[in-house]
């Protein structure tokens, strides 16, 4: 199959059309496209594709229009509102609509993770975490898009820059309170390792940071006590196992395993 340059004049008659008239004739082009330019500059090539990004200005366009539009799209053709949950989307899993709807969904989200995994800019990373933010209820859909989600949401509040580590939390923060109890427990341990591996090694200019990352973990902790209270009482358990056998046999090794 030969090889589509796309154009601004595509990609905006793309837009158009997919904003003013309810259908998806043109969609699957439209997130085509999204996938190679998620993939721009690296030398992707699947063998199924054949749309080529030409330049930054159609990379940018097509990127920004997705990441801002397609979780309106979605919700407008399956009919749901913003407030959707989780519930509501297992519902239509035996509808039409979901059934249509269902591959552009999952590769929207698809390509945005591994987009995740190429940006390094802190602004680009932050504005394409808002926008994904809207879509936790479609994640939940695919569980293991989800447990990449989450991974790379956790990696982001851990180690960001001040306003990354912040939208970070917030998709954790929706995923803890808006899923299952599954999600809740997976938020919880991984925060938490993540939090203690980073006060393994404290410099006086990280201590701002320590600091938030320590108010997450307890506003996480706090949206279900009962939960949280067995997993803490367990922690303490291992703590306290640590800390008797370090004062019996005062080894280095294992003073060194309380820290």
């Amino acid at each position: 199959r030969q090889e589509k340059v796309l154009t601004t004049y595509t990609i905006d008659v793309w837009c158009w059309i997919a904003m003013e008239q309810p259908n998806i004739s043109v969609l699957p082009n439209l997130f085509n496209a999204f996938r190679v330019a998620c993939h721009y500059g690296i030398g992707f090539s699947d063998g199924i594709s054949w749309t080529s990004i030409p330049n930054k200005d159609v990379y940018s366009k097509v990127l920004t229009f997705v990441l801002c539009e397609a979780d309106g799209i979605f919700r407008r053709l399956l009919r749901i509102s913003d407030s959707c949950c989780k519930d509501s989307i297992l519902k239509l899993k035996s509808t039409p609509e979901w059934r249509t709807v269902r591959p552009l969904i999952k590769s929207y989200l698809r390509s945005s993770l591994f987009l995740l995994n190429q940006f390094t800019d802190s602004r680009i990373l932050t504005f394409t975490l808002s926008k994904l933010r809207a879509s936790i209820v479609f994640f939940s859909a695919f569980p293991s898009l989800m447990r990449r989600f989450i991974k790379a949401a956790i990696l982001f509040w851990a180690t960001g820059e001040d306003g990354l580590s912040l939208s970070s939390f917030f998709i954790i923060r929706d995923v803890a309170t808006e899923l299952s109890s599954d999600y809740l427990e997976t938020c919880l341990t991984k925060a938490y390792r993540a939090f203690i591996s980073h006060c393994k090694y404290v410099e006086p200019t990280k201590f701002k940071h320590l600091e938030f990352l320590s108010n997450s973990v307890v506003e996480l902790y706090s949206v279900n006590v009962q939960q949280s209270y067995e997993k803490v009482l367990i922690a303490l358990k291992q703590l306290a196992s640590l800390l008797q056998c370090a004062l019996r046999t005062k080894k280095k090794d294992e003073l060194q395993r309380i820290y």
